[in-house]
């Protein structure tokens, strides 16, 4: 799970990642420092690599996984 540090929403996206952890299912919670809400729809701000690379990280990690 990848959180904005400053969206009014990522308080309840740590309540579900502590809640996925809680029932035992394998996930990861990254929360990007000064960073707002759908900061992923915006390409052209620097965060936004930050943010494509753990997704990618984490496909190549499931990837790796399967083979």
């Amino acid at each position: 799970m990848i959180d904005a540090d400053r969206d009014s929403m990522r308080a309840s996206g740590g309540k579900f990642a502590r809640e996925l952890s809680a029932a035992g299912i394998a996930s990861s919670y990254h929360v990007l420092p000064e960073t707002f809400h759908a900061f992923l729809n915006r390409p052209n701000e620097p965060v936004f690599a930050d943010g494509l690379g753990l997704m990618i990280d984490w496909a190549r990690d499931i990837q790796s996984k399967q083979t």
